[in-house]
């Protein structure tokens, strides 16, 4: 299942006089969207937004399914007559940039060139595990018990979480937990910046000073292999005011990661495509190059076309309001 967004593009038209243009966008059959016409212009742009869900049983052949984008000359008399077209598979854009400027051909006739930006994100049903889920505090109480969560809330405003049971064994100073995987619905953006909170909770203390002491496991720093099995982590479990009082430790894994992630940084051109992997061990777009512009004006060229996009965005909302 994949989230797929198209933002203001453009067109540059390799033609004289006048046209009144516009554009449609088919996605693998699956949504045909078509903009607004742009009257007596050669070089449109669009204030244009759609954004859907995409879903299919063969995310494996990504390569073989296509986005069309086409452009077309709108006439009130007769038929619109056909301008050129571009053809994107699936597996660059769920890989590749966000940022795309293609040619547009007419047979073998260059016909001008489109821009746009299009986000596509892969959701996955992640699966969660925390094992052997160790406390280690002074004066633990066997009411005790751990309730862990994810970060981020779910597309119903709801936040999956989950509670251990009683501890296994206990001690003073250590109390060992089962605990139960939960799903969630993710992307891997979203798994590089959210995380599982663990809270410490008990059912009938209701005054002791660790109580409601959280730590937060980010999933960053497990995401570097494409395999996430049983990997050790500590973390302090702090209080609202900063304080740490105590200690979780355990093993955690992630099964089902998403496939796909957008490279940052780049761009999409009839040459390939230029950025960054997120992630080492993701697949590179077709026709993949190396960044060639250093990191800190890669990071601004970004910065800019996400100050346009917002500034479109908000202008859009005050024009609807």
């Amino acid at each position: 299942q994949s989230s797929w967004q198209k933002t203001d593009p453009r067109l540059l038209l390799g033609r004289s006089g006048t046209s009144d243009p516009y554009l449609v966008f088919n996605f693998d059959n699956f949504k045909v969207v078509k903009t607004e016409v742009q009257k007596k212009t050669l070089n449109p742009k669009w204030k244009f937004e759609k954004e859907f869900f995409y879903e299919t049983r063969y995310a494996d052949r990504l390569d073989k399914k296509k986005l069309i984008v086409e452009c077309y000359n709108s006439d009130l008399v007769g038929s619109d007559e056909f301008v050129g077209f571009c053809v994107v598979d699936l597996h660059t854009l769920a890989n590749g940039p966000v940022h795309h400027s293609l040619p547009l051909r007419d047979g073998q006739r260059a016909a001008g060139r489109v821009q746009f930006d299009l986000e596509m994100q892969e959701y996955s049903t992640v699966a969660i595990f925390l094992r052997e889920l160790k406390l280690v505090a002074p004066d633990i109480t066997n009411d005790m018990f751990l309730e862990y969560s994810w970060t981020q809330l779910d597309a119903n405003k709801k936040r999956q979480s989950g509670f251990t049971p009683k501890p296994k064994t206990i001690t003073a100073t250590e109390a060992l937990f089962d605990t139960s995987p939960f799903n969630i619905q993710a992307t891997i953006h979203d798994l590089m910046v959210e995380g599982v909170t663990v809270e410490l909770k008990a059912k009938k203390t209701q005054t002791h000073r660790m109580l409601g002491s959280k730590a937060t496991i980010k999933l960053a720093k497990y995401l570097q292999n494409s395999q996430v099995v049983n990997y050790p982590f500590s973390e302090n479990l702090v209080l609202e005011n900063g304080v740490a009082v105590s200690q979780i430790r355990g093993f955690i894994s992630v099964d089902n990661l998403p496939k796909t992630a957008q490279v940052v940084g780049g761009e999409h051109t009839e040459t390939g495509c230029t950025g960054r992997l997120l992630l080492d061990w993701l697949s590179p777009p077709s026709s993949f190059k190396v960044r060639v512009m250093a990191p800190e004006k890669e990071k601004e060229k970004e910065k800019g076309r996400d100050r346009d996009r917002d500034r479109d965005r908000e202008k859009k909302k005050d024009e609807e309001k």
